[in-house]
């Protein structure tokens, strides 16, 4: 049977939380009333989309299409 999970904070400020389990090595990122569970190479990608939203904003170029979106969205 596997360990209940128990968490570390490895970071966090005033809008979200990071923690990951010492036991099975996952992550949760609460964002507000939003938590999602999430494994270390897909924390990853979603921090690659963050940083890569947060330059094109930081730039001036956040007006992004969202025909190529992973929903489909026209």
């Amino acid at each position: 049977m596997a360990k209940p999970c128990r968490y570390e904070t490895v970071a966090n400020n005033q809008l979200a939380c990071v923690q990951r389990c010492v036991e099975c090595g996952g992550y949760v990122v609460h964002v507000g009333a939003l938590s999602v569970r999430l494994d270390a190479g897909s924390l990853e990608a979603l921090a690659e989309i963050l940083r890569e939203a947060g330059a094109r904003r930081a730039t001036g170029h956040d007006e992004m299409s969202l025909a190529g979106g992973p929903m489909g969205q026209a």
